[in-house]
């Protein structure tokens, strides 16, 4: 499996990643809403209903009474359509804070073709509404119960995200330590287990390489909080493993396979190696548990989990429609939406390819994920007990 996710992973990356290369060892405050004296100018945090655009718990949306604000440079060129990004440079202006890596025009003021209308609070429409993101990338698997992130702090874009990376990667040894539970509960194979254990082991790991590089970079983490929750039905924990492990994780790999191979700065090139070998085998265990979860859920829910998948997709290539701040591009390698954009395709065909359409609605005659010597323990062990 693994051996299989990184063959079409190395494939995505142009001029190819060598594998042997990666085998190494290693271990913001929200502004407050202003008083009324503060003037009448003053940005302030507002809800707003994105749709099928809803943001992750990393954004926060700013209504700009009197519309653009004085010295913001502009909007970039549209790299994908229907995009408004400010200037990276000027987002700590428009959202107050230096940790938000993105800021875009949303609502009314955004235009087809990137532009974006200077809307004050005297509009038709109503202020500028700007999404203020603190999450870039890939990192890690959130878990269901995940307190709201509000935003890492940092004097600069890159130990803002290492600060982010810190505080996804630890909400990731979350994530796995309650699958794990959930695994055994319902008689999982031992192989699935073991693997979980494993990931759980990888995330504190890659927590430590990230909170090093967060502070090198003058970020400080921000403390992770889980709801404790019930254990989920075998569905509802295919249809988190869908979003979370074979999208999102398996493009976290390939984002990190990237950043080893571009990234300028050496700790940082160094700490990717180790984190891409490990996401890889965490995006393989991802489609193994898909695989184990197919073979016991009914066709109406293995359906539901493979829409799941396809709008996981869909929201993801809107996600990474936002440029990415020079800093990250050049310092940790990131690459930029245009080659984000190609990579989620490759990846996505790629998987196709290799899974035969595991991507759509799978049938009972479809590929498993599982291994032969696992789904014999599956068939013959008394302690199978999927509800």
């Amino acid at each position: 499996m693994k051996k299989t996710l990184m063959r079409v992973l190395g494939m995505v990356i142009v001029g190819g990643l060598p594998v042997t290369a990666l085998l190494t060892n290693a271990c913001s405050t929200i502004p407050a809403d202003p008083d009324e004296d503060a003037g009448v100018c003053e940005r302030r945090q507002v809800a707003f209903d994105a749709g099928d655009d809803a943001p992750s718990n990393c954004n926060h949306f700013f209504a700009q009474p009197c519309g653009i604000p004085d010295g913001v440079q502009g909007v970039l060129p549209a790299v994908n359509s229907g995009v408004c990004q400010f200037n990276t440079n000027d987002c700590t202006l428009l959202c107050g804070a230096p940790n938000y890596l993105t800021c875009l025009a949303v609502g009314p003021a955004c235009e087809p073709d990137g532009n974006v209308l200077d809307l004050t609070r005297d509009s038709a429409a109503g202020p500028l509404i700007v999404e203020c993101g603190s999450c870039v990338g890939i990192a890690g698997r959130r878990p269901g119960g995940l307190d709201e992130f509000v935003g890492a702090h940092s004097p600069n874009a890159v130990g803002a995200y290492f600060a982010t990376c810190a505080y996804l990667e630890a909400a990731s040894v979350h994530a796995f330590r309650i699958l794990r539970r959930e695994l055994v509960a319902l008689g999982a194979p031992a192989d699935l287990l073991e693997a979980a254990t494993r990931a759980e082991a990888d995330e504190v790991k890659h927590t430590c390489m990230t909170r090093k590089l967060a502070r090198a970079h003058g970020g400080t983490p921000q403390r992770v909080r889980v709801k404790k929750n019930p254990n989920r039905s075998l569905e509802e924990i295919a249809l988190e493993n869908a979003v979370e492990g074979c999208v999102r994780e398996t493009f976290g790999a390939l984002l990190a396979m990237w950043q080893a191979e571009h990234a300028t700065d050496a700790a940082i090139a160094d700490a990717m190696k180790v984190i891409a070998v490990d996401e890889t085998r965490h995006a393989a265990f991802s489609w193994a548990v898909a695989g184990w979860a197919d073979e016991h859920l009914d066709e109406a829910a293995r359906a539901r989990v493979a829409a799941a998948r396809d709008r996981a997709f869909a929201e993801l290539e809107k996600e990474i429609a936002a440029e990415i701040h020079p800093d990250l591009i050049d310092r940790a390698g990131m690459p930029s939406a245009r080659d984000q954009k190609r990579l989620l395709a490759e990846m996505k065909n790629g998987l196709s390819a290799s899974w035969r359409g595991s991507l759509s609605a799978p049938s009972r005659g479809s590929v498993s994920f599982v291994r032969p010597k696992a789904r014999r323990a599956l068939s013959e062990s008394p302690r199978t007990r999927v509800h």
